[in-house]
């Protein structure tokens, strides 16, 4: 089945009908309408793409602090993380990462500070992230609220 996505074309395989591959569309459909639907490949989002199409656009700091920032990024971040997916940046492993620019040369100011860039430009794709989230959680709770058996339902099947 294939849907679009603010960056183009997408497709889920394995539908064993096209009936099921529908309905499996409309749902997409009216959830982009809704605003609440997910894009399965949002978790493959490389540090990289979200700094370049999200987060750069939405800075809103003084010229010097942007230009720090933008440099950080260019000479310290990047290079290590551009290609890594988000959900693949771990706190040990980011930990890990700064102590080899402070053992590389890094004056320990400049680690610390590229450190604080990469967290707060994680904590800023987590916020995201979590809006995500909290919409699927409310999907899937209603989604199960209507499997759950009724309560009489529940009482038939305990008499008989």
């Amino acid at each position: 089945m294939r849907y679009e996505t603010d960056n183009g074309i997408a497709s889920i395989p394995g539908f064993s009908t096209k009936k099921a591959a529908d309905q499996a569309a409309d749902d997409i459909e009216a959830q982009q309408r809704s605003e609440i639907w997910i894009d399965p490949a949002a978790g493959r989002t490389t540090l990289g793409t979200y700094v370049d199409q999200d987060w750069l656009d939405a800075l809103d700091v003084g010229e010097r602090t942007e230009e720090n920032y933008r440099s950080k990024l260019k000479n310290h971040i990047l290079p290590r993380w551009e290609d890594t997916p988000l959900t693949h940046i771990t706190n040990s492993k980011a930990r890990a990462w700064a102590k080899t620019l402070r053992h590389n040369g890094l004056a320990p100011v400049t680690a610390s500070d590229t450190m604080k860039l990469l967290s707060l430009i994680l904590s800023d794709a987590a916020e995201v992230e979590q809006r995500h989230m909290a919409a699927l959680t409310t999907r899937w709770d209603e989604a199960l609220n209507a499997l759950r058996p009724t309560e009489l339902d529940t009482t038939w099947r305990t008499a008989a």
